[in-house]
């Protein structure tokens, strides 16, 4: 269910705080060699459905999903796009489109909780009204947390000192007292739900007979919860006083994105590598019936992306962003491939899709190809 080690935090975790995204760059290419992880970055040593069973898919190309990937090239983490029949992140560098491995995905994380503790950086998603010990009501804090269980994964809600994580299950609520809780990266945001049409970046939380289940909250007379719902569910699922409680009108939790035109960056915008000490940040763009993800930095004036062999750019595009009021460089949460770690020179394949004319490649991106150096 998880790689990652008791306590929740992963050996080598580098992480930094609010920092101005300058020096955000200068800290992760002065830092030591090695690979750094962060809790929103999953490594993906080899290729296997298990290395993504928590990646987000941001982005989609002939009804592959496309994951955010980085990895280590030119001296810096490059970002770009990841598909489940690739042997390595394919990044846009240099005019070519490249294949680089090991790399990382984007992911939700979970760190481990066990009988109503609270691991910190913790995601708050709704609150619960409970009695306190002088008879009056207060809002307790409830968290999103998921819990194995039978034969799958099932996400709910644990509060600080309850017995387990609590979720609805045929009808009834569940506590299982071996847990994890959703960690608080700040690019996490609710968005209004529909039923059967789910956002395909949806934050996943568990899976029951080979569907996923995605991270939803919704309310009634107890407060607002935090639950479950599969693409195929009538509702979002939540606990309450014992029951499973199923709702039609709920949020999902999905990654925030900024809309940005010919160059402009949000102020929220989260770095997610960095290139010759210029933070990189990670853009998607729409190309005829696909999503594709690229990188984008203050120099550029349009989303990179690597796609048909070639480094194309797409002048209208979105960007990772923090939350209103998250700490915008707490995205700089996500650590870096240190330059060195591994000789990348025998890491990078050079994609050759053979002659591809530069039109193909502007008609699908509806711009010209282009160099990042």
């Amino acid at each position: 269910m998880t790689r990652r080690r008791p306590g929740g935090r992963p050996r080598g975790h580098w992480r930094a705080r609010c920092t101005h995204p300058v020096a955000l760059a200068l800290l992760l290419s002065s830092a030591p060699l090695g690979l750094a992880q962060s809790l929103d970055w999953q490594p993906v040593p080899e290729p296997d459905e298990t290395a993504l069973a928590d990646a987000i898919s941001v982005g989609h190309e002939d009804q592959f999903p496309l994951y955010a990937c980085r990895a280590p090239s030119g001296g810096g983490t490059q970002a770009g796009r990841y598909r489940p029949d690739f042997d390595g992140c394919h990044i846009g560098f240099s005019g070519q489109e490249i294949s680089v491995k090991p790399f990382e995905v984007l992911a939700a994380a979970w760190q481990d909780g066990r009988g109503g503790s609270i691991p910190p950086d913790s995601l708050a998603s709704g609150q619960r009204v409970m009695a306190s010990a002088d008879s009056r009501f207060v809002l307790a804090p409830l968290y999103s947390c998921r819990a194995s269980y039978l034969t799958g994964v099932q996400a709910g809600e644990v509060a600080a000192g309850d017995r387990g994580c609590r979720f609805g299950f045929g009808g009834r609520q569940v506590t299982v007292q071996k847990y994890q809780v959703l960690w608080d990266a700040p690019w996490m945001t609710w968005v209004p739900g529909t039923i059967s049409q789910l956002p395909q970046d949806a934050v996943v939380g568990g899976s029951e007979g080979g569907e996923r289940f995605y991270i939803c909250r919704g309310s009634d007379a107890t407060g607002v919860h935090p639950g479950k719902i599969k693409q195929s569910s009538p509702g979002c699922a939540f606990a309450s006083d014992g029951a499973e409680v199923v709702t039609r009108r709920f949020s999902v939790l999905v990654p925030r994105w900024v809309a940005g035109n010919a160059g402009t960056l949000p102020v929220s915008a989260l770095p997610v590598g960095v290139e010759k000490q210029d933070p990189l940040y990670l853009c998607r763009s729409q190309a005829r019936d696909s999503m594709q993800i690229g990188k984008m930095m203050e120099r550029f004036a349009a989303c990179h992306i690597g796609m048909m062999g070639k480094e194309g750019t797409s002048a209208s595009y979105e960007i990772l962003s923090g939350r209103e009021g998250a700490c915008s460089p707490a995205g700089n949460r996500a650590g870096s491939f240190r330059p060195g770690q591994i000789d990348t020179t025998k890491n990078i394949t050079v994609i050759n899709v053979g002659v591809v004319p530069i039109a193909s490649v502007s008609e699908m991106l509806e711009i010209s190809t282009s160099t990042s150096v």
